[in-house]
C-alpha cells in the first residue's frame, strides 16, 4: 500500500522526501464512530528520527521551486522538534510555503508549537476542532 501511495503522490505532483536512517516503519490503525475517533499507533522510526535524518537540502530545493514544505506530526516525533524551525526557516528563505499539522498531543501538555509556529514563520497549522481547543487553552 506505501507504494502505491507514493505512486499516487508522484502522479500529482507531490515530492515525497522521507527520512533517513534505519528503523522500522510504523503503524496507525484508526477507529472510527459517529461521535468520535481513536488511534493505536506504534510509530516506529518517526519515535527516533531527528530533523538530521531529514532531507533539509532538498526542502530548500522545493522552496527555490517555490514549491511547499509540510511536516506532519509534532508531537509524534519528539525528536524533531529542537531542530525543525531550522528546517522551516531554511525552507522559507529559500521561497517555500510552510505547513505544520501537530497531530495530538498523547501527554496533552501541547508543548513547543507556539514557539515553532512564530519563530519559523511557518505559513499555516493543520489541526482538528480537538487540537485547535487544546492549543487555544494552552495560550490563555
Amino acid at each position: 500500500a506505501g507504494r502505491q501511495l507514493q505512486d499516487a503522490a508522484a502522479a500529482a505532483g507531490v515530492t515525497i522526501a522521507p527520512l533517513q536512517g534505519e528503523g522500522a516503519t510504523g503503524v496507525c490503525v484508526v477507529l472510527s464512530g459517529q461521535a468520535d475517533r481513536a488511534f493505536a499507533t506504534h510509530r516506529g522510526r518517526v519515535a527516533t528520527c531527528r530533523v538530521s535524518d531529514a532531507d533539509v537540502a532538498r526542502a530548500v530545493e522545493v522552496g527555490k521551486a517555490g514549491g511547499h514544505v509540510h511536516i506532519a506530526g509534532f508531537y509524534n516525533m519528539p525528536g524533531i522538534r529542537a531542530g525543525l524551525k531550522k528546517l522551516l526557516k531554511a525552507a522559507r528563505r529559500a521561497g517555500a510555503a510552510t505547513s505544520l499539522n501537530p497531530q495530538w498531543d498523547a501527554s496533552e501538555a501541547w508543548d513547543g508549537i507556539v514557539d515553532t509556529f512564530t519563530e519559523a514563520e511557518l505559513d499555516f497549522l493543520l489541526c482538528s476542532t480537538a487540537e485547535a481547543d487544546a492549543l487555544s487553552a494552552k495560550l490563555e
